[in-house]
């Protein structure tokens, strides 16, 4: 996110939904009434009574829901009881009131209502984390910014065109309105957009540019909102007066990052001490370098502010990245538009995992390579000249695994009748895989290593990465093994 800058702009980043998915005692009774006992409250030495009311709110997935009441205050509500059967009975779920979110303490509260219904937390279902701000970086009018990007121009225009780095499929909501002209007696028709909007609920993480300040004006009034505001210098005294008057809007605008199930996943960044023990291990090449590896967010990714905004930019450093069109051909040159007067290091970054385990590509582009450093290369020798040809076979091969992209879901269904005592044999008979696929799943998941993992599957996420590491795995002790063969005939 990158251009020029003048006086930083105010923002503020907050959390604005946080809902959890748990698992609850099987025999547990909830009902309107019952009390429950909390841990201590932060700062007030007194232990928390939390009461169970009824709730209105409604939800797709459960068929229960409660409110958690302390003091007469909503805390959050509870839902319970999934009404599809394909759902665990004890599955439930956590949303954190919002405005308990705009306080300090809000996980706090999380995390001991859970533990006085006694239920475990298993993973984060939604969060929205957002920023609220009444320009870009370099007074540039987020009104302006969204014209830019819709009414993308060449590169010669005198006015910057912008466009999104990754998919451009957005949806955006905004009016036509006139402007008279007293000098030419004429109007001026022009459209005004204040909403910008990119993935949707069913994709892993979506992005929401809008105006704030509307919304609360028009749909619902939020005072803790429009509070938090005066208290990080985006609103001014100036500000305030003019809100006095009947119909008048200071534009602040919000840029929201939602997050469900599919886009929790990302890798931790290396400390500089580790890069450096990387550096080393390769170097000396003894010793096998691990990747970074794939995790999953949790409820202790927003226990401070600092890691809540870390977390903010970079997913907003991948989502809402921007360049301006310039005179290159390859987008690649283009200069990056800096939206935010912010130093992005974030210690993260988001990890999309694919709906299939790959192409091929890669695997296909290899064995091409080799192959034509064994038709360029003349002084190989015959043992050289055989073991690379085996690796260009092994290679090929995987990548003809690789190219028939199994999905997923077929994948999640076979570990689910592996874990209810099916074999794999059984599989094509109950119509979950077909016979040709049936050797390709017994190479992607193992079957040893999931019966010693059985606890730890209860969510897709890990047996895709389950099922994806066994495969990667099959593929490197295969490769592994020619590499070894061309080293010892070499040696010889």
């Amino acid at each position: 996110m990158n251009t020029e800058t003048s006086s930083p702009s105010p923002y503020v980043i907050s959390v604005d939904w946080f809902q959890v998915t748990c698992n609850r005692p099987l025999s547990q009774h909830l009902e309107v009434g019952l009390f429950l006992n909390g841990s201590v409250v932060p700062e007030h030495d007194k232990t928390a009574i939390y009461e169970l009311a009824r709730s209105t709110e409604f939800n797709p997935i459960y068929e229960h829901s409660l409110a958690v009441l302390f003091h007469g205050f909503q805390l959050a509500v509870i839902y319970f009881d999934p009404r599809p059967s394909s759902l665990a009975h004890t599955l439930c779920s956590v949303k954190i009131s919002n405005r308990l979110l705009y306080s300090g303490n809000w996980a706090f509260y999380l995390v001991d209502i859970c533990r006085a219904l006694q239920w475990r937390i298993k993973n984060i279902g939604r969060v929205d984390v957002c920023a609220d701000f009444k320009t870009f970086s370099g007074n540039l009018s987020p009104y302006e910014f969204i014209r830019r990007y819709l009414h993308s121009g060449s590169s010669g225009s005198l006015v910057p065109s912008y466009i999104r780095v990754g998919s451009n499929k957005y949806d955006t909501r905004g009016e036509k309105r006139t402007h008279w002209h007293a000098s030419s007696k004429s109007n001026d028709i022009f459209h005004e957009n204040d909403y910008l909007r990119f993935g949707s609920r069913s994709t892993g993480v979506s992005v929401y540019l809008y105006c704030k300040s509307k919304e609360l004006a028009e749909v619902h009034d939020k005072p803790y909102i429009t509070q938090m505001w005066i208290d990080n210098g985006i609103l001014s005294t100036e500000d305030l007066k003019d809100m006095e008057t009947p119909g008048f809007i200071v534009p602040v605008f919000r840029l929201e990052i939602s997050i469900n199930a599919g886009g929790l996943n990302v890798k931790r960044q290396r400390t500089p001490q580790a890069k450096a023990e990387v550096r080393t291990a390769i170097a000396m090449l003894h010793d096998k370098v691990r990747p970074l590896e794939v995790e999953r967010l949790s409820v202790s990714d927003f226990l401070c502010q600092a890691s809540i905004e870390n977390l903010f930019w970079a997913y907003a450093n991948k989502y809402f990245r921007f360049k301006s069109v310039g005179q290159s051909k390859y987008k690649q040159y283009w200069p990056d538009v800096r939206l935010f007067d912010v130093q992005l290091q974030p210690t993260l970054k988001p990890y999309t995992i694919s709906r299939t385990f790959g192409t091929g590509v890669a695997e296909r582009n290899a064995s091409s390579c080799i192959r034509r450093l064994m038709e360029t290369i003349r002084d190989l020798s015959l043992p050289e000249l055989v073991s690379l040809d085996r690796a260009a076979d092994v290679l090929e091969r995987y990548s003809h695994l690789a190219s028939t992209h199994i999905d997923r879901a077929v994948v999640l269904k076979v570990i689910s009748a592996l874990r209810q005592g099916h074999t794999f044999e059984e599989l094509p008979r109950m119509a979950i895989c077909s016979v040709v696929h049936l050797e390709q799943m017994k190479e992607l998941i193992n079957e040893t290593i999931f019966h010693e993992l059985r606890e730890l599957l209860t969510d897709s996420d890990v047996a895709r990465s389950v099922a994806r590491f066994e495969a990667e795995r099959a593929m490197f002790l295969e490769q592994s093994a020619v590499v070894d063969d061309f080293y010892n005939q070499y040696n010889e």
